[in-house]
Order: structure tokens, then C-alpha cells, then sequence
């Protein structure tokens, strides 16, 4: 059975989440801010250094997750 990854462009995601703290009026979301935003940067450095290992290890299904995520884009 083969499966279908869905990509998602990571670095948008963030961006996007970092603007809707932001800007938001909520109480709730005005009390958790920060421990969102820091839980996300925690997240975003163990991505960058899965990243790295895959590359060293040329492992090509990280690499390939990476790239449906686009936290890797290819070169030419």
C-alpha cells in the first residue's frame, strides 16, 4: 500500500504562528505567548539538528521528510 505525504512549508507555518501571537487580543493567547513561542524554538532547533544528522548520514528518507517540509530544499 503506498502512502501519500502531504507537504508543508515549516518556516511558513512559524511565521504564521509567530504573527497570530502577535497580533491577538486574547487573554488566553496573551497568557501562553511566550510558552508557545519558546516550546516552538525548542521544536524548530531539534528540526535543524535532525536535518544536519540526516545530511551526514545521507539518510534519504529524513531527507526526503525534510524536504515535504521544506526545512531542506535541493540544489542543483
Amino acid at each position: 500500500m503506498q502512502t501519500m505525504r502531504i507537504k508543508l512549508d515549516y518556516n511558513n507555518l512559524m511565521e504564521r504562528i509567530d504573527g497570530v501571537l502577535s497580533r491577538s487580543r486574547s487573554k488566553i493567547v496573551r497568557e501562553e505567548a511566550l510558552g508557545i513561542a519558546t516550546g516552538l524554538s525548542i521544536l524548530s532547533s531539534y528540526i535543524e539538528k535532525i536535518a544536519i544528522r540526516a545530511i551526514e548520514l545521507e539518510d534519504d528518507a529524513l531527507i526526503g521528510l525534510l524536504l515535504d517540509l521544506n526545512v531542506l530544499k535541493e540544489e542543483e
